[in-house]
């Protein structure tokens, strides 16, 4: 879907219109602040990013046969339930169009979340955490920023011009739309109460919020051969799950995250750069949750599994486990080669990058167990 054709799109948070103060926009992508200085961001670590990022690496072309993946619930409408450490669930579902509501409807939409999705809500949460702004967002107003889409293509590396940098912009396009269309409820879940000024460890209940609430404007612009091109400007602040984990008046939780994770390819033929991001993050947010750790310890499964890497049994073909293997070797090397996450299997022997595949050797190394190091940058974190 174009731009044109997403701005006669029906969205009340998505309303489209032509600025004339181009100067004005212009200084806004200038100024803008740095949200990964020395190549180090901040992001919330609670649990609703945690779901969010977990239903999103549960999307994309394969997300029907996924294991603990995306479900039809009893209503027929399609959720991912993120269950509490202690208590509570926070469930994910989409906010579609009436009349393009439908079951299909919505498996096309996850199946359209991708590595690029998360990059993007990252760059827009780490906008949000950058130390000039924090001071703002962390109280109850949640002031709002605005991020030009010519920003994440910094943050991303994106050297494409012309054709490739238009159509990479319509590609931002659509991930903010896929952004916008994910809402979710908490259930019992502990966290700041702001009606009470207290944590609530019976936990809150919030119903309808979105994990950004953002609206767009866009701009056409003369380029240097007097051509005109369209950009976005994205103005974005928490959703009112911000009033109980990102208020000043309780305990806000920030995460580091490396700008490397959000480098990494997102492209579906780079597979060892998307399972690297993947288990970045998936590991980074953990942390959130076991914070007196020195290391994490995992079984191969259950993290594949966690990063949307595992197939249900009969989706997997003869190949799966050596290709993925193969994968882990690659994406393993690259985070430690960057000194982002250092990996150890059992035994305390690195990674390998040969494995003895007799028969059952599948089972096998599903079973066995990875532990990883606590990085450095998270301590104090």
């Amino acid at each position: 879907m174009t731009t044109r054709e997403m701005a006669m799109e029906i969205n009340p948070l998505f309303q489209t219109e032509e600025s004339e103060d181009l100067t004005r926009l212009r200084r806004l992508d200038r100024g803008l602040a740095n949200a990964f200085p020395e190549d180090m961001g901040r992001i919330p670590n609670n649990p609703v990013i945690a779901a969010v990022m977990a239903a999103l690496f549960k999307g994309g072309e394969r997300a029907r046969h996924l294991q603990g993946g995306w479900l039809v619930d009893p209503s027929g409408r399609l959720v991912y339930r993120h269950i509490g450490k202690t208590k509570g669930q926070v469930v994910i579902y989409l906010d579609l169009p009436p009349g393009r509501n439908g079951l299909d409807e919505q498996w096309a939409l996850v199946e359209r979340f991708s590595p690029l999705t998360i990059d993007t809500l990252i760059v827009l949460l780490a906008q949000l955490c950058e130390p000039s702004a924090l001071n703002k967002t962390r109280g109850p107003e949640m002031q709002t920023i605005t991020v030009p889409s010519s920003a994440i293509m910094r943050y991303k590396k994106m050297t494409r011009w012309g054709a490739e940098r238009s159509a990479f912009r319509d590609k931002l396009a659509m991930e903010m739309d896929a952004i916008c269309r994910i809402r979710f409820d908490v259930l019992n879940f502990p966290a700041f109460d702001p009606e009470q000024g207290r944590w609530a460890a019976e936990g809150v209940s919030i119903f309808g919020d979105r994990v950004l609430d953002i609206a767009r404007t866009v701009a056409v612009h003369p380029d240097k051969n007097n051509k005109s091109f369209v950009d976005h400007y994205w103005h974005v602040r928490f959703g009112q799950w911000g009033m109980n984990w990102m208020n000043a008046q309780g305990k806000v939780w920030l995460g580091p995250i490396p700008k490397p994770i959000v480098e990494f390819d997102h492209r579906k033929n780079r597979g060892a750069d998307v399972l690297a991001k993947k288990l970045g993050v998936s590991t980074l947010l953990l942390w959130g949750a076991v914070r007196s750790r020195h290391h994490i310890e995992r079984r191969i499964d259950n993290l594949l599994e966690s990063v949307g890497e595992l197939p249900e049994v009969p989706e997997r073909s003869s190949h799966w486990a050596g290709r993925m293997f193969d994968r882990m070797v690659d994406a393993s090397l690259m985070l430690e080669e960057l000194d982002l996450l250092q990996l150890t299997y059992d035994g305390g022997e690195c990674v390998p990058t040969q494995l003895e595949r007799n028969k059952g050797w599948v089972k096998d190394w599903l079973g066995s167990k990875l532990q990883v190091e606590r990085p450095d940058y998270l301590n104090g974190a």
